[in-house]
């Protein structure tokens, strides 16, 4: 074979190799184009993301949140349940009606369990005034036993008598100024549903409490406002007047209120007494009013008395230092 056969030869085998490869090649794209095109069909077709979008990744922390709330919401009652029993199975548990009257005020003051996601019950109120109690006492042993007895002692006898008086104490201070909070704010709840009690509630108290709630500044009022709405979407407008009379007991305008409402829809004629009642918190905004004003008076005219005789003792200390100066300069000009 000459010189050009040989090189046809060698160019025909290099063509057909480099087709097969191709063809190779090709078969190797279509199959992994398949592939693709299969996991494509079969994200579309049982909706799995390609990816955690941000707001995938939310949701996801969002829920782990909302477990662990849920797994701490669920240790606190256990460990509050627990103390509650062990004190309410001992010689330091509740009668009904400290219990009652401990509940009231818990309720009125807002106390709430650690995390602060529910009221806490008297039950708990009183196991953690009486572990606290216990702890604060061993502390008192142990300074007694260490340092000093007559120390110990001493601490000792202000840890039970303070513990029996003052939690209390602090729950009434509290209750009563937000009494007190509810009281000043009275008025301007009132007239805003004067007119439909007096024209025979035909609009829903519920409604006219929730444009109150939109344009009070005062927190209490708006818990006040919250627990009246809840109560009426509840068991209604008739029976929610007992329980409102309940919850605020210690706030007479509140009950008379209720009571008015409540012969209303009884059928009563009730104009002269709305009538009244609206004359009464306006003559006792009026002497609110006047009383803040003499305070003032009263408070204004004392700092005048306080800076009079500050103003005094100031004129006779500089007559004093400068009196002898006066005299010897009398002297020496021969006056």
């Amino acid at each position: 074979m000459n010189f050009i056969g040989i090189m046809a030869v060698q160019y025909i085998d290099t063509s057909v190799a480099g087709a097969l490869k191709s063809v190779t090649i090709a078969k190797v794209l279509a199959i992994i184009l398949i592939v693709v095109l299969a996991a494509i069909l079969s994200i579309k077709i049982l909706n799995i993301p390609l990816m955690k979008s941000r707001g995938i990744r939310k949701e996801l922390k969002n829920i782990q949140e909302l477990k662990n709330r849920d797994e701490y919401i669920i240790k606190v009652n256990k460990v509050m349940g627990l103390m509650s029993s062990r004190v309410e199975n001992s010689a330091f548990r509740l009668s009904l009606q400290s219990k009652e009257f401990m509940q009231y005020n818990i309720n009125r003051a807002g106390i709430t369990v650690p995390g602060g996601f529910r009221i806490m019950n008297a039950e708990e109120f009183n196991a953690v005034i009486k572990i606290v109690t216990a702890a604060l006492l061993v502390v008192s042993l142990l300074i007694a036993v260490i340092k000093s007895m007559s120390l110990g002692i001493m601490l000792a006898v202000i840890v039970l008598m303070l513990s029996g008086s003052l939690p209390m104490i602090v729950l009434r201070s509290i209750v009563a100024a937000k009494d007190a909070e509810v009281v000043k704010n009275f008025l301007d709840y009132y007239l805003m549903i004067h007119y439909v009690l007096i024209s025979g509630a035909n609009t829903p108290l519920d409604k006219i409490m929730r444009s109150y709630y939109k344009i009070t500044e005062s927190q209490e009022m708006r818990r006040f406002i919250d627990n009246c709405v809840n109560h009426i979407e509840t068991y209604g407008e008739y029976q929610a007047t007992n329980l409102i009379t309940k919850d605020y007991r210690e706030i007479a305008e509140v009950g008379k209120l209720m009571r008015l409402i409540r012969q209303l829809y009884d059928g009563s004629d009730i104009e002269q007494d709305l009538m009244g009642f609206r004359s009464e918190l306006i003559k006792n905004k009026r002497y609110e009013i006047e009383d803040t004003m003499n305070k003032i008076v009263t408070k204004a005219r004392l700092s005048f008395n306080i800076l009079t005789i500050l103003l005094v003792q100031a004129i006779l200390s500089a007559m004093s230092i400068y009196l002898p100066d006066l005299g010897m300069a009398k002297g020496i000009f021969g006056l």
